[in-house]
């Protein structure tokens, strides 16, 4: 029996939250419903990250038990893929190509130009390894720049990446930069996943592209 699991027996308010056991089926009850599947998950992964996790921590001390690790617990009870992104905007520094009489806060303002930068973190809750494609949507007046890791298609429309297996509680950082836009052109990154069951990714849809 591993920590996680002892914890969740000892702690009662683990134990209540262990009752979701089967959070999977759960999940699987509310297809179909009026429900939002999406919103639930989110809801319980964040209970679990923030508001619980003091709680857990205080409980482990007073019981003298190792704190288990939160994606442990989290994958014990939910059972899905979860995926979530942050767009930020950098302001760089244009080289001019040439002189004009314009006035010099215009020619600074004309200087400046913006990388917006994409970051996705996949964080593997099922209980089994996953290995799937990701796609991520992208302007195609947009110039790509930099890409972590290294994606296995660029196309005028999206980027394509070949995850490598990703552990149980295990996770993957991805992050790209495009130039080519302004601050806001680009707000929201447009997921879709490929070999792999859509109904347990957060985050993401099913790729139906070629």
């Amino acid at each position: 029996m591993t920590s996680a699991d002892k914890f969740a027996r000892l702690n009662p308010i683990m134990f209540i939250v262990a009752t979701f056991a089967g959070c999977k089926p759960l999940v699987v009850s509310f297809m179909g419903s009026d429900i939002n599947q999406n919103l639930f998950v989110k809801l319980i992964i964040k209970l679990i990250s923030s508001s619980w996790k003091a709680v857990i921590v205080k409980s482990a001390n007073m019981l003298e038990k190792p704190v288990p690790s939160l994606d442990r617990v989290i994958t014990k009870i939910m059972d899905v893929v979860w995926i979530e992104d942050v767009i930020e905007y950098e302001k760089v520094k244009r080289v001019p190509v040439q002189t004009t009489l314009i006035e010099e806060s215009s020619q600074e303002k004309q200087r400046e130009g913006i990388i917006t930068k994409s970051k996705i973190l996949i964080i593997n809750y099922k209980r089994t390894p996953q290995k799937f494609n990701l796609y991520a949507i992208i302007p195609e007046d947009s110039v790509v720049g930099t890409v972590i890791p290294k994606p296995s298609k660029i196309s005028n429309n999206y980027i394509k990446w070949n995850l490598e297996t990703i552990q149980p509680a295990n996770k993957i950082d991805i992050s790209y930069e495009l130039a080519g836009l302004s601050a806001g052109d680009f707000d929201e990154n447009d997921l879709y996943v490929e070999n792999i069951n859509p109904t347990f990714v957060i985050g993401a849809d099913k790729w139906e592209g070629d």
